[in-house]
């Protein structure tokens, strides 16, 4: 990867999405509205290789239609539409003209298609778009204007562009509570209850700009060309948890990103992708189980209760689980798929009950019966340290096979 565009990164998650690429050798193309902003972003990015980093002052409002990058850049790489706004002035729908809603519809739903039209002709063979979305888009969040259907519409405009766009790697991310520079001025003035913020939260505790950086800069990897067209929340398991009680804040306390992890493969079939490497001396336990995906139709369900039992036998606390799930077949037989709904939902489950101890479930479905490379790729970032805010989530893989 050598160029990367990020829009929105003169603050927020933008701004650790275009550290966090820098650190991994991408030249990056900063844009965004704040000028001053830009430049501090600018100046504090560390050098790579792929050439000078570079930043371009833009209201994608009114220009992202014919917005461009200098010829001097080079190919685009990953293109991360994260530009976005919300409203939170709590006035009724019903009591605003549709016209009141068009700044926000026009940055958060219509910009990210504009950008990419306007920067389509300049990406390299192959290359990844990561539309960042929110939770916001899988449940209504009232009195915030149109910023719930907003990002909705991103994630059925990322499916379809992903349909429409087999070439390239399509996927959408969406962030859960973030400790962004201005929560963390909400939480300093009152303004931001942390018992509410943390209440839905599996795991206890807000999220950090870096925990969404690294997850972007996992969508726009080659590891990630399994998830085309589909979707990665990172939120700490809220977008699973029922609500029947709320978790009290503190949590554990994560460990750094780039943290060494001791893996081990439990329930391996014989054809299935080794792990590349153990580390069993390494502070994070990071256990993947394909027991559910060898055993029969129709006992899937047992086959992750049994793996997660083993699992919270082993690691009391501050620890991953990520479980590998057979695909979904519609000609399989009703009461197998019913079975395999119920084994998704136990994943969730299971992570809603685990996460105050540290501890992540996660699970991914490959493209077939064996858990191949793709398959590894996405298991070994669900399970990693890099992804220590991700829990709850079972990610349907739409090609692979290697």
């Amino acid at each position: 990867m050598t160029g990367v565009v990020i829009t929105g990164a003169a603050s927020g998650l933008g701004r650790a999405a275009a550290a966090s690429f820098a650190r991994a050798g991408a030249r990056v193309m900063l844009i965004d509205r704040d000028e001053a902003g830009l430049a501090e972003v600018l100046a504090a990015l560390p050098e790579t290789a792929a050439g000078p980093h570079m930043a371009m002052t833009v209201d994608l409002v009114q220009g992202a239609e014919r917005l461009t990058v200098p010829e001097d850049f080079g190919e685009i790489d990953a293109l991360i539409n994260n530009a976005g706004i919300s409203d939170d002035s709590g006035t009724l729908l019903t009591d605003q003209p549709f016209s009141q809603l068009d700044r926000l519809l026009s940055l958060n739903l219509r910009a990210p298609a504009q950008v990419f039209e306007a920067l389509s002709p300049r990406f390299a063979k192959g290359a990844r778009v990561v539309n960042v979305a929110s939770g916001a888009a899988l449940r209504a969040v009232p009195f915030r204007s149109a910023y719930s259907p907003s990002k909705a519409g991103v994630l059925g405009m990322t499916r379809a562009l992903a349909a429409q766009r087999p070439d390239l790697t399509v996927t959408a991310l969406c962030p859960g509570m973030v400790r962004t520079a201005l929560v963390e001025k909400l939480i300093a003035s009152g303004q931001l209850d942390m018992v509410r913020a943390t209440a839905r939260i599996a795991l206890g505790r807000l999220g950090q700009p870096e925990d969404l950086a690294e997850a972007m800069v996992f969508l726009a990897s080659p590891e990630a060309a399994a998830m085309h067209g589909g979707q990665l929340c990172v939120d700490g398991g809220s977008s699973v948890y029922g609500g029947t009680y709320g978790y009290a804040p503190g949590g554990r306390a994560a460990l750094p990103l780039d943290a060494a992890a001791a893996w081990s493969l439990r329930n391996a079939g014989p054809e299935d992708e080794p792990l590349a490497a153990t580390n069993a001396a390494a502070p994070y336990a990071a256990v993947i189980d394909a027991g559910p995906l060898h055993s029969p139709p129709g006992a899937r369900l047992e086959a992750v209760h049994a793996a997660a039992s083993a699992f919270a036998a082993d690691h009391p606390q501050d620890a991953s689980l990520t479980l590998i799930l057979p695909p979904d077949d519609p000609a399989a037989p009703y009461a197998a798929q019913g079975d395999l709904a119920g084994a998704r939902m136990l994943v969730a489950t299971l992570a809603c009950e685990l996460g105050a101890s540290g501890r992540r479930v996660n699970a991914v479905q490959p493209t077939g019966l064996r858990l191949d490379r793709d398959a590894m790729e996405v298991a070994t970032f669900l399970g990693g340290t890099r992804a220590q805010f991700v829990t709850g989530q079972t990610v349907p893989l739409k090609r692979g096979g290697t």
